[in-house]
């Protein structure tokens, strides 16, 4: 199987990121990191492309639809037949797309396990002498951070060994696995939620039980999530407690040579091995909060990993064109379903985020910890339940009205996104070795 991999990678002139990882932590995570950084995107062509032929079938009535349901919309009520195919297919299709198709240019990486010969012990350590010439020849080095990764000086000496060849303009990404574990659990709590609003709606009669399915459906979302988030969460506290008390020479490595070998490279680089040590820890521990906290989002990773809310409109929208309803309507709901999507969406990833990071943690009393998660489920279910709905009854009573809701919402994903995150690392002055 070793051979079978090496035999994947080909020779290129110039790489576009080395991945520096621990051998020892498990592949399918770092595999969620790499599509996270390199086809993100894709996730959301894919979402976006089949909602609209979704929608364009549904509007036409080539599709079954699921409930038939009165909806007051200003001073008409109109009978609005929902389906729900786009939020079941829509979201499959995104994370199909992402894990298994193929682009028509894929980036070059650095793999060591792919890269290196595993096999042929002669090939495998000229690969090993030729990492500084694959280091010199990437323009990037993508850094996927596990529990272990700080542990090996191998991995230690990949990063110095970058940051030493390129200085100040060294490109460092780094990528925190449990990240994307996270935002993945945040898609997948999404696209139960669109579900469950999409069924309840329509079987609900009077506008409070439609709230109380709303909330119900982003408390199951919020729980879920935060159950599923505590392991990740415990992970970003070990990061943090590793680049605290970082030190090259407590890291393992299998033959002790290897250590001589590279504990004076670095020396040579660095002039000595603590000063290497504070190299680290004031390259990256400073910026870690930045990293790993909701300030890490961007806007376009939160819209990406909110679009399964979008599946949720995609039945409602087609019902109310299929209804005849009047032009200015018609405008006024639209404005409010791409305004709930880009705006309120990647609002939802970052509250979610945000209260994670504060308050979920693992505790002893196992049933002290489901009432916590479940009342902050509750808490954020709440506030974006009002929000939300609010912002509906607006879109449902004037377009001026519906106006100025996404005025004022495109002022709170500012306030969440307005600030760029830190997604990669670049060495200060007094770090760069001559």
């Amino acid at each position: 199987s070793r051979m079978a991999m090496y035999k994947k990678s080909e020779p290129v002139q110039q790489l576009d990121a080395f991945c520096s990882h621990a051998w020892r932590s498990p592949g399918f995570g770092k595999y969620l990191a790499l599509l996270g950084i390199f086809r993100r995107m894709r996730l959301l062509q894919a979402v976006s492309i089949v909602l609209l032929i979704i929608l364009f079938l549904d509007v036409y009535g080539y599709l079954p639809t699921f409930a038939t349901y009165d909806s007051t919309f200003g001073d008409r009520n109109y009978s609005v037949s929902v389906g729900l195919w786009g939020c079941c297919l829509a979201p499959a299709a995104g994370l199909l797309h992402q894990f298994f198709t193929c682009p028509l240019k894929e980036p070059t990486i650095f793999l060591d396990q792919v890269c290196i010969h595993q096999v042929d012990a002669d090939r495998k350590q000229r690969g090993i002498e030729s990492l500084g010439g694959f280091l010199h020849r990437s323009k990037s080095m993508v850094v996927l951070w596990t529990p272990p990764y700080f542990t090996r000086l191998w991995c230690v000496f990949e990063i110095a060994a970058y940051v030493h060849i390129f200085g100040n303009h060294a490109n460092l990404e780094f990528r925190p696995v449990f990240v994307e574990k996270m935002l993945v659990a945040m898609y997948i709590c999404s696209w139960l939620a669109a579900i469950f609003v999409s069924v309840c709606t329509p079987l609900l009669s009077s506008q409070g039980r439609v709230f109380a399915a709303y909330f119900a459906a982003f408390t199951l979302g919020s729980f879920l999530f935060h159950i599923n988030v505590q392991g990740p969460l415990e992970e970003q506290r070990q990061l943090d407690e590793q680049l605290a008390r970082f030190a090259c020479q407590s890291a393992d490595c299998f033959m002790e040579e290897d250590r001589m070998l590279v504990e004076a490279s670095i020396k040579f680089w660095y002039g000595n091995l603590d000063k290497f040590n504070m190299a680290v820890r004031k390259l990256l521990r400073k910026r870690m909060q930045d990293l790993v906290g909701p300030g890490s989002l961007s806007y376009t990773t939160a819209l990406c990993h909110s679009a399964p809310i979008a599946s949720a409109f995609t039945g409602f929208a087609a019902g109310y064109l299929r209804s005849e309803m009047d032009v200015l309507k018609a405008v006024s709901f639209l404005l409010h379903a791409v305004g709930a999507v880009t705006l309120v969406g990647p609002v939802f990833v970052y509250v979610q985020f945000f209260v994670a990071d504060r308050y979920v943690r693992a505790r002893e009393n196992r049933k002290l910890e489901v009432c916590t998660n479940l009342a902050l489920a509750m808490g954020v279910s709440l506030f974006l339940c009002t929000s939300f709905l609010t912002w509906l009854a607006a879109c449902k009573w004037h377009i001026a009205t519906n106006a100025g809701f996404t005025v004022w919402w495109c002022g709170v994903v500012f306030i969440c996104y307005g600030r760029a995150p830190v997604g990669k690392v670049h060495p200060e002055p007094d770090v760069d070795n001559e």
